[in-house]
C-alpha cells in the first residue's frame, strides 16, 4: 500500500512538472518519452528477478530484486533538488482547493479523465500481471522461455511509448486514444481466444505491448490539458489513481474467472472490455492537443 501511494504521488507530481515545461506542440512528445522510463524499468525489474531467482533460494532472492531499485531512487532524489519549478507554475496565483474538480465547471472532466485511466489501467495490469502465469501455467513454459517472451512484451512496451508519444501530437489525442485502445483490443483477442503457436503468440507480445503502454503516452498529456494550472496537479492525480484504484479490480476478476474460461481467455475479455472503456472516454472528450495552458478557473 505503501508502495502504491508513493508511487502514485511520484507520478502525478512528474506528469504535471512535464507537461508544464513543454511546448503546448511538443507535449505528447516530451511527457510521452519520460513515461518511456518505465519500459526500462520494467525490463531491469524482469532482468533482476530472473537472475535473483535463478541463482539465489527463492526466500531470498525475490527480497535481494528490491535493492536493484535502490541505486536509481537516489539519483531521483539528488537530482529532484536541483529542479526549479516551471514558468506556468510560476505565472499562476496560486492553487485552488483540491475539492474544485468536481465543480460544476470540473466534473465532467474529472468523470472522462476517471474512465480514461480506468481503461487503460485496468487493460495493462490484467495483461501485465498474469501473462507470465499464462505462459507457465497453461502454455507449459520453462523460465528461460517466458523470459524471452516477457522481453519481447517489454521491448514492445518501450515502442509503445515513444510511437504514442509523437503520434498524439501529430494525429491529436483522441485519434491516438482510438488507435491503441482498437489495436489493444484486437492483439489481445487474437493471442489469448485463438489457438495461436508458441511462436506466434512471441511475434504477438510485441504489439500487445506497443498498444497497452502506447496509451499511457497519450493518457498523461490529455490529463494534463484537462484542467488549469490552479487544479492541475489534484486533477491528474485524482483521475489517474482512481483510475489504478478501481482497476486493480481487473487481475482479481481474471484471477476468479480461470476456473471458468482458463487463464489465457480471460485475459482476453478483461483487456479488451477494459480498452472498451477507453474508447468510450476517447468518444467523450473533446480534443486538447495543443492546448496553452490557462491559469486558474472562475470561482463557479
Amino acid at each position: 500500500a505503501i508502495q502504491g501511494f508513493g508511487f502514485g504521488a511520484e507520478w502525478a507530481v512528474g506528469a504535471v512538472f512535464m507537461g508544464e515545461i513543454a511546448n503546448p506542440a511538443t507535449r505528447g512528445r516530451l511527457v510521452g518519452v519520460a513515461q518511456s522510463a518505465w519500459a526500462a524499468g520494467w525490463g531491469l525489474a524482469v532482468a533482476a528477478s530472473t537472475i535473483a531467482i535463478a541463482l539465489l533460494p527463492p526466500d531470498l532472492g525475490w527480497r535481494l530484486a528490491f535493492f536493484v531499485s535502490l541505486p536509481p531512487a537516489i539519483a531521483i532524489f539528488l537530482f529532484r533538488k536541483r529542479l526549479a519549478e516551471s514558468a506556468t507554475f510560476l505565472a499562476s496565483p496560486g492553487a485552488d482547493s483540491w475539492h474544485r474538480i468536481f465543480s460544476a465547471r470540473m466534473r465532467a472532466a474529472t468523470a472522462k479523465g476517471s474512465l480514461l485511466a480506468i481503461g487503460t489501467h485496468g487493460g495493462y495490469w490484467a495483461l501485465a500481471t498474469w501473462w507470465p502465469a499464462m505462459l507457465k501455467l497453461e502454455r507449459g513454459l520453462a523460465t528461460a522461455q517466458t523470459a524471452i517472451h516477457m522481453a519481447v512484451l517489454v521491448g514492445g512496451s518501450l515502442a509503445g511509448y515513444l510511437l504514442g508519444a509523437s503520434l498524439s501530437d501529430r494525429m491529436g489525442r483522441r485519434s491516438s486514444l482510438v488507435l491503441f485502445a482498437l489495436g489493444g483490443s484486437a492483439t489481445v483477442l487474437v493471442a489469448t481466444q485463438l489457438p495461436v503457436s508458441d511462436m506466434a503468440l512471441l511475434a504477438l507480445g510485441a504489439p500487445l505491448g506497443l498498444f497497452a503502454t502506447g496509451l499511457y503516452s497519450v493518457v498523461a498529456p490529455v490529463l494534463n490539458e484537462l484542467y488549469p494550472t490552479s487544479l492541475r496537479g489534484s486533477g491528474l492525480g485524482f483521475c489517474y489513481n482512481v483510475g489504478r484504484g478501481v482497476a486493480g479490480t481487473t487481475p482479481v476478476a481474471v484471477g476468479g474467472s480461470i476456473a471458468v474460461f482458463g487463464i489465457a481467455h480471460s485475459i482476453g475479455i478483461y483487456v479488451s472490455a477494459a480498452y472498451m472503456l477507453v474508447l468510450i472516454a476517447a468518444g467523450l472528450l473533446h480534443e486538447t492537443s495543443g492546448a496553452a495552458f490557462t491559469p486558474a478557473i472562475d470561482s463557479t
